[in-house]
């Protein structure tokens, strides 16, 4: 018949209170790192999210900038408000860590606003590798004597691009 087991469970090698210390710290900064990741990417997504609800094609349907504003999510960093010619453009980033060590951008979201009091959001965007963030604007109408100015669209070729396209003779490389 086996004989029950005692209330002691057998020793093993005890762990040193300095590896335990050392252990928890690690832990708590892989914790903390694992936190600000998430929030940055989810502050990214639930704005996002947001601001599709209320617009189509990434262009705002009436909304004030201050609605926009609060429909951001995580506690972005704004950036200096850039300044254009009929918008300005705000810039929104969640604080990132491992992104940037990856060779990556920490999320953000671009919202132009026109020059209204108080002002329109109109359109959102998360990169601006393209260029793409500025709000379209209507074609510009090219009135009498400025044909010259698009040759691409006009079907005549411009005097400078012809010039540009004729070799230069041997006089003038000399």
């Amino acid at each position: 018949m086996a004989s029950a087991p005692s209330g002691n469970a057998p020793a093993g090698p005890k762990v040193s209170s300095v590896r335990t210390a050392f252990s928890l710290i690690l832990l708590l900064v892989v914790l903390v790192i694992c936190v600000i990741e998430v929030r940055a990417g989810f502050g990214q997504f639930l704005t996002n999210k947001a601001f599709t609800n209320v617009s189509q094609n990434n262009m705002f349907q009436d909304v004030t900038f201050a609605d926009a504003q609060g429909m951001l999510a995580a506690f972005p960093s704004e950036s200096p408000v850039e300044v254009l010619a009929t918008e300005d453009v705000h810039h929104y980033q969640w604080f990132s860590l491992l992104r940037p060590l990856m060779g990556g951008k920490s999320p953000e979201m671009f919202v132009t606003t026109d020059h209204s009091d108080p002002p329109k959001a109109l359109t959102f965007y998360t990169s601006t590798e393209d260029n793409s963030y500025v709000a379209p604007m209507h074609p510009p109408t090219i009135e009498m004597g400025q044909e010259d100015l698009h040759p691409e669209t006009s079907g005549e070729e411009s005097p400078a691009a012809s010039d540009a396209a004729e070799p230069a003779t041997s006089e003038e490389s000399k």
